[in-house]
């Protein structure tokens, strides 16, 4: 009998202490309040977490000051009307992200809980800010986007369909003072190399290609050609237009004074007499030093080289009148003769 009455003491002391623990301490509202294992609030099974609620009706979290409402709480519900979901704030202004739609969209509102949408994520994936109904993957209506940070840290990267291999960048350059600007690049890892400069707007609006540096509004580092895209760029030329150019002046400045024919002035130049050009001509059916109608056909001329060829074959000509006056002249002085005599 007295080992019965111990047990029944012991047992009502533990159940004592236990209910101290969840309950603080007897009398008073102040004690703390702990307790060990999971708990359950609404649940009809043992709990499943440390803290685990469960409703089917009503807001299952609601930490609120209740003297200002709702505009001063933390909540989580689940709810169709606007104030359910989660808030932050006081006074009129709140951030809220909630489901006042009752879809399965996510929304966040600035104001009040019937205030537009600020940032709204569609179920299909799309964010949208400024905007409720975002078509894109990124959708701002009435917003800015500004991309800020060192050189290379402000980027817009695009990938490809694998989703790791980065094929093109956008960035702000300014690693050399005075030649800041837009940058399209590649970065490392591209498939066809890395690099920098493919196209490149400078702050003063000059426009770059392979270059940093455009001394005019279109600067291009390479070759160029307009035209279609089976259009080969022969040699070494820079600039080849399919169809031709049409223009009011072209102006064309050679080397240094010896690709200019006055040499055919100084007393050394060598020219054929008309005896000689008269075989040469029968020969080959072109003047001397200019290319023939087939070498033409084939490999075209260049206009600078052509224009001093044929001012060469003009101070020629005009050497060959002069000589021919000189002759006449002397035939009329001896037939002037002949006639006083």
């Amino acid at each position: 009998m007295k080992k019965t009455l111990i047990l029944i003491s012991l047992i009502s002391t533990v159940n004592f202490v236990n209910a101290q623990e969840w309950a603080g301490a007897t009398g008073t509202t102040t004690g703390n309040i702990y307790r060990t294992g999971n708990v359950g609030l609404g649940t009809t099974t043992a709990p499943g977490a440390l803290l685990h609620v469960q409703t089917s009706t009503g807001l299952p979290f609601l930490l609120e000051r209740t003297s200002i409402g709702h505009m001063n709480n933390f909540k989580i519900a689940f709810t169709s009307t606007p104030v359910s979901g989660l808030s932050f704030g006081g006074g009129s202004t709140i951030f809220h992200a909630a489901n006042p739609q009752a879809t399965s969209d996510m929304v966040f509102i600035n104001g009040t809980t019937t205030s537009a949408p600020r940032i709204v994520f569609k179920s299909s994936g799309n964010l949208g800010l400024g905007t409720d109904n975002p078509t894109h993957g990124l959708h701002l209506h009435g917003k800015q986007l500004k991309l800020s940070g060192q050189s290379g840290s402000g980027n817009i990267i695009f990938g490809d369909a694998t989703e790791t291999t980065n094929v093109w960048g956008l960035e702000y350059n300014a690693y050399t003072p005075g030649r800041e600007g837009l940058n399209f690049w590649k970065p490392t890892g591209n498939p066809g190399g890395s690099g920098n400069y493919y196209l490149f707007l400078h702050n003063n609006g000059n426009v770059g290609i392979n270059t940093n540096n455009p001394q005019t509004n279109f600067h291009v580092n390479g070759k160029c050609l307009i035209g279609d895209d089976n259009t080969a760029l022969p040699g070494v030329y820079r600039l080849y237009v399919q169809g031709g150019i049409l223009t009011d002046q072209v102006k064309i400045a050679v080397r240094n004074s010896i690709n200019w024919a006055d040499y055919v002035f100084e007393p050394n130049y060598k020219r054929m007499s008309l005896p000689e050009l008269d075989v040469y001509l029968k020969t080959n059916k072109h003047l001397p030093n200019i290319p023939s109608a087939k070498e033409v056909s084939a490999e075209g001329f260049e206009v600078a080289e052509m224009t001093n060829l044929l001012l060469e074959k003009i101070e020629e000509l005009t050497l060959y009148v002069i000589d021919q006056q000189k002759v006449i002249s002397e035939l009329k002085t001896e037939v002037e003769k002949l006639k006083n005599n």
